[in-house]
């Protein structure tokens, strides 16, 4: 894997691409099982919050609800515990239904979150209900999370949100087969397959997918890598302008995709297995769900760290400054990929612009009371950052890469790596002198006749004479 790899932190990278795939997902029943609306934990109150609620028994056991984390707990989103309510709050239905999982309006969570349990649907009983369970917060991105369900082909008559807690005669609950943040089982990507399978593909077999005209996140100088890859035959496809079905269609029709990091990259569990992908990185935080995307999928994917962020940012937040450097060069000579050296360059000007643009978005992200959110750094990033900030100043300043690894060609290099030499000669010269100098004034003052004429030098200064 380390061949797929162009990244700042390999060993973080190495880490995070180790297989994660576990057991086989299996289905199982349960009678006179209740499930419950989620609801937030107020010990957790944060803006993506801890849940409660789900499929719990009579007495209000926990049985099944969302985990993000197949090894740990508390992660984001997940619903890991039940609730107590009356008699009198419960519905009971005499019926056998699915439970389908709990699904959220944002497209990623939608894709890693809300069909976890979804790929029981295809071979599930024809006719019986599918019952979710909603998340009540909104996000910044909505988006209807039972499009998949529909997509597959089921009728979607038998489809029910639950909003209050309501108990069934039996509850058939598939084992969840994603946990984005650790692991994956085989059987997730059904859900994808009977979906791409409903779906004609497009012809495009190179295509480029960008966010540069997506106004959520802030994302300076793509248009670098549209442009660049633009030239080498790919379509460039901006998803948020088209609907579901022909983003699917894109992707299930192409031999090789490149991306940034992030929401948009999950749309390769379309991908057939053939496929190629590149993930140009937007931040030196290494995102194990992708990773997870990629296996699950089962197709070769090339992990670039692509920036030029002068100040660290999180992969989430942003904001981010794409760029050519050491890595996207050693990318494209690893792959074969053939570049001119003008290639690797950019704009004096525009970048200096676009540095003056990163700064002030930063600067309202992070200052204040928002500073808090750069807890999520190590101290070992300093030193990847620094390299990032090198880059920067290298590409504004000189045209060149000055990270530590290389130092990139540039019409005045060899110029100044010459003049450079003749000065360092120059300067040992002139210092060798200096020190025979001084120890020839050290020789004469410690010289008899130095020492016998010292009151005659004495006298002389007196009267003003040197």
């Amino acid at each position: 894997m380390t061949r797929n790899l162009f990244v700042h932190d390999m060993k973080k990278w190495q880490t995070n691409c180790r297989s994660h795939e576990i057991d086989h997902a299996q289905v199982h029943e349960y009678e006179n099982a209740l499930i419950l609306p989620l609801r937030q934990k107020p010990e957790f109150n944060t803006p993506d919050g801890v849940y409660e609620g789900g499929v719990c028994s009579e007495d209000f056991t926990f049985i099944a609800g969302r985990r993000r984390r197949f090894k740990a707990e508390h992660a984001n989103w997940d619903c890991d515990s039940s609730y107590k309510v009356e008699d009198d709050d419960i519905v009971s239905r005499n019926e056998t239904v699915i439970f389908g999982g709990c699904i959220i309006n944002h497209f990623g969570h939608a894709l890693l979150d809300g069909t976890a349990r979804m790929w029981y649907l295809p071979d599930a009983p024809s006719g019986m209900k599918i019952v979710f369970l909603r998340y009540p917060r909104s996000t910044n991105t909505p988006f209807d999370a039972l499009r998949f369900v529909e997509l597959m082909g089921i009728d979607m008559s038998r489809v029910e949100i639950i909003d209050r807690p309501t108990k069934f005669d039996r509850v058939i609950v598939p084992d969840e087969a994603i946990y984005p943040m650790d692991a994956y089982r085989a059987e997730y990507v059904k859900t994808f397959d009977a979906i791409r399978d409903n779906i004609k593909p497009m012809e495009d077999k190179k295509i480029y997918l960008s966010r540069s005209h997506f106004h959520y996140r802030m994302s300076l100088n793509e248009t670098y890598y549209e442009d660049f890859f633009s030239r080498r035959g790919f379509t460039i496809i901006y998803p948020e302008t088209l609907p579901l079905e022909e983003q699917i269609a894109y992707i299930a029709g192409a031999d090789e995709v490149v991306t940034t990091m992030g929401s948009m990259a999950h749309l390769l569990l379309f991908a057939k297995s053939t496929a190629k992908a590149t993930i140009l990185n937007r931040s030196t935080q290494c995102l194990p769900a992708q990773v997870i995307v990629g296996q699950a999928r089962g197709i070769e994917s090339f992990y670039v760290d692509a920036f030029l962020n002068p100040l660290p940012v999180p992969h989430v937040n942003g904001p981010f400054l794409f760029g050519p450097n050491r890595f996207f060069r050693d990318y494209l000579e690893g792959r074969n990929i053939a570049f001119e050296d003008q290639e690797l360059q950019v704009d004096f000007s525009s970048m200096n612009e676009m540095g003056i643009t990163f700064m002030e978005e930063w600067n309202k992200m992070y200052m204040g009371e928002a500073q808090s959110k750069l807890s999520v750094f190590k101290e070992k990033d300093v030193r990847y950052y620094a390299d990032d900030y090198a880059a920067y100043v290298g590409q504004m300043v000189l045209g060149c890469e000055i990270g530590a690894e290389r130092i990139l060609e540039h019409p005045d290099i060899e110029r100044l790596k010459t003049e450079n030499k003749k000065l360092s000669e120059k300067r040992k010269k002139l210092e060798a002198d200096l020190k025979k100098s001084r120890a020839e004034v050290q020789k004469l003052r410690n010289s008899k006749s130095w020492k016998v004429t010292a009151p005659l030098r004495a006298v002389m200064r007196l009267f003003g004479k040197d």
